[in-house]
């Protein structure tokens, strides 16, 4: 070791006062959590998606002009004095994928079939992979996505905002719309962005990169388009455990930008609620990105100097191997690792939570969390349990997305535990169950008196209206699933 290196050390420890503390790494983790399947197409009765002008005008794809934007919100409340917001009861919700939007008349569909059938919430996806499904200045329009393409020329008119459209709309049903906003995955690993006002391209230093990969990439510019393939690369080998491309919320600048994006939203459109989803990491072995693993680093040193206590054969073992072995200080405080990553996504959603309030203090924010607490703090980083207790969610919508229907109840049944019943609605995967089952627990959920959660929210409505669904129920899925459960024959 360099003598100096050891000196500032050893100096380091002795200012702190610092008492030997030896950190363990979490034993046993859970295995990495499935999460939901690619969404599917609009069903055949539906119009299909017309020709977006970007598509063959490149100069169109980087004019954030070529949207109309609508006017701020006049509901919104200024100043701090704003109620809190009201929870609602006997929620009856449906996650809708953003591929519902292709067109004003799919999203009016959406509300159309969910109505019928006696759903009164949509949790409608308006940001998909750091996209805007609406008109925005800050994210681009999603050129293509899933072979489909949005909007509908470069006019000025209704058509080129869907989302504007479903809102409507659920006015005259009387339904509830929560914008779903994907928070970490910014990017698909098999079409990796283009626009240069795409985040993963304007914040590339911040995308979230995983331990295998920390040496490869600590010394490439991000701004190298190897970077960003490199990652791809690596996401598509490894499908099994993530969903694609994420970015870390460590930097500021990316909890700024999605402020930012949340601010716009919510002040532009009557929205009833903001619903946040993907804010966490994707496994436990993320994020080794140079950002945050010298943010970590600095971290720990200024806690150090502050008076923490750290196994000082620990710390100059890690000081050693940085920066040739990039991971060094993560391996050596796993512990301090873990609640360094948990801290970033907590200030993320601070900042949401402040803006949220500051413009639209009646808005319901809500989060899709991972249903097994251990699971989501531990290999997730999503201390879900600490943000209902610190007030910065308001509502959780624990993934109970598992085919064994006690298991299923337990989960829930936890997150009532621990935030109330009036602050959990139950999710449920209706697309890897039977009809039967999906029914079976919407029924215990609405009929367990005190520890009943508030609501249930299905995923998905795409699917159910889909052909797997279509073929699941013999027919109208939604129609057959609210018949059996709250009573409601088709309409």
């Amino acid at each position: 070791m360099r003598p100096a290196l050891l000196l500032s050390i050893l100096a380091l420890l002795l200012v702190a006062g610092c008492a030997r503390v030896v950190v363990e790494p979490p034993s046993d983790l859970p295995p990495p959590s499935t999460e939901r399947p690619p969404p599917q197409a609009p069903p055949e009765d539906e119009p299909p998606p017309p020709q977006d002008d970007r598509a063959t005008d490149p100069d169109a794809a980087t004019d954030p002009g070529t949207d109309p934007l609508p006017t701020p919100y006049a509901g919104a409340c200024p100043g701090s004095g704003c109620p809190m917001p009201a929870l609602p009861t006997d929620v009856r919700a449906l996650w809708v994928v953003r591929t519902s939007l292709v067109h004003p008349d799919t999203a009016r569909a959406v509300v159309r079939r969910a109505s019928a059938a006696g759903f009164n919430t949509l949790l409608v996806q308006v940001r998909g992979r750091g996209d805007a499904w609406y008109p925005s200045t800050l994210e681009p329009r999603p050129v293509q996505q899933e072979g489909l393409l949005v909007g509908s020329g470069g006019g000025a008119g209704p058509e080129r905002d869907p989302l504007g459209a479903l809102l409507e709309e659920a006015r005259l049903h009387g339904l509830q719309v929560h914008g779903w906003v994907n928070v970490g995955l910014v990017a698909s690993a098999h079409v990796p962005p283009t626009d240069p006002l795409h985040p993963a391209l304007r914040f590339p230093e911040s995308l979230a990169v995983p331990a295998e990969l920390a040496t490869d990439l600590f010394r490439m510019d991000p701004r190298d388009p190897a970077y960003l393939a490199t990652l791809a690369s690596w996401a598509r080998a490894n499908e099994d455990r993530v969903e694609g491309i994420y970015q870390s919320p460590v930097n500021p600048e990316i909890r700024g930008h999605v402020v930012s994006v949340v601010t716009d939203l919510v002040s532009r459109y009557p929205l009833d609620g903001l619903h946040l989803d993907y804010i966490r990491y994707p496994a436990p072995d993320f994020d080794h990105s140079r950002t945050t693993l010298e943010a970590f680093r600095h971290h720990l040193l200024e806690s150090i100097r502050g008076g923490a206590s750290v196994d000082p054969g620990a710390l100059a073992r890690a000081e050693e191997a940085w920066p040739a072995r990039p991971s060094a200080w993560p391996e050596a405080f796993p512990e301090a690792w873990g609640n360094f990553l948990a801290g970033a996504q907590s200030a993320l959603l601070e900042e949401v939570h402040r803006a949220v309030r500051r413009e639209r203090p009646e808005l319901v924010l809500s989060a899709a969390v991972f249903a097994d607490r251990s699971d989501a703090r531990q290999a997730r980083f999503q201390p879900w349990d600490d943000w209902l207790r610190d007030g910065l969610l308001d509502v959780v919508v624990p993934m109970a997305y598992t085919t064994d229907e006690a298991r299923w109840a337990r989960q829930v049944g936890d997150a009532v535990e621990v935030g109330g019943g009036a602050r959990v609605w139950a999710g449920i995967g209706i697309w890897q169950t039977s009809l039967t089952s999906s029914v079976t627990r919407a029924r215990q959920a609405r009929q367990a008196g005190a520890a009943a959660p508030a609501g249930i929210v299905l995923f998905s409505y795409d699917w159910a209206v889909g052909p797997l669904g279509e073929s699941e129920a013999g027919g109208g899925w939604l129609d057959a699933f609210a018949d059996q459960v709250w009573g409601l024959s088709p309409r």
